[in-house]
């Protein structure tokens, strides 16, 4: 019988990781289908999504982006959606073998609703910028099988907590995919790339001074 494997992100930067996720999945002979939270989704074609979607104004970042962006999501129809998204994840229980969170403490909480523990990919919190308050602890620690975080120092963190966190590389660089353009530069040039994902890594390194 063919194992099944569910993924669930809420943003296109992890519909992104999730589709490279599913697709090492389907090579190991594993079924996939992804439930893209945010948006219509990021994924391969040939990957089964669950429904209903729908784009809203701040990408999947109303909650962490101010008022602004949250009113213009309510205003698409934020509230209606969540209830609707829930119900799907709950009816998915008993289907997979796996369900796998990509995104924040809140994509890992609506994952759970589809499984009484769930691998969480956790693309968005580090203790680089703040720690993980105790709502978000105890979530983790309820609904959480296991954790991959985004930089080593969270890992650490976490276990110290006696959550089961690992640091196994930071998986968005994997999808990069270099082709050959040196924009005008001589190969042997120093250059610096800041690349739009570690956006707040490097804010809050200007702010303590870390890069000169």
């Amino acid at each position: 019988m063919t194992r099944r494997a569910l993924l669930v992100s809420n943003g296109v930067g992890e519909d992104v990781i999730g589709g490279g996720i599913g697709v090492a999945l389907e090579a190991a002979g594993v079924g996939v289908a992804a439930y893209p939270l945010a948006g219509y989704g990021a994924y391969p074609s040939h990957i089964s999504l669950l429904d209903p979607r729908r784009a809203l104004p701040s990408g999947g970042f109303s909650l962490r982006s101010g008022f602004r962006h949250l009113g213009a999501d309510l205003a698409a129809g934020l509230i209606p959606l969540w209830p609707r998204q829930r119900r799907t994840l709950r009816r998915q229980r008993g289907r997979y073998d796996l369900v796998v969170a990509v995104g924040d403490v809140y994509c890992l909480w609506m994952a759970a609703a589809a499984a009484t523990r769930v691998a969480f990919l956790a693309t968005a919190d580090s203790v680089r910028i703040a720690p993980l308050g105790a709502v978000a602890r105890w979530a983790v620690r309820r609904h959480a099988s296991r954790i991959f975080t985004r930089d080593p120092e969270t890992a650490r963190a976490l276990v110290a907590r006696g959550l089961p966190a690992v640091f196994s590389g930071l998986v968005a660089m994997d999808h990069l995919r270099p082709n050959g353009e040196l924009f005008g530069l001589s190969p042997t040039t120093p250059v610096v790339a800041l690349l739009p994902f570690m956006r707040r890594y490097l804010i809050k390194g200007l702010s303590l001074g870390a890069l000169k």
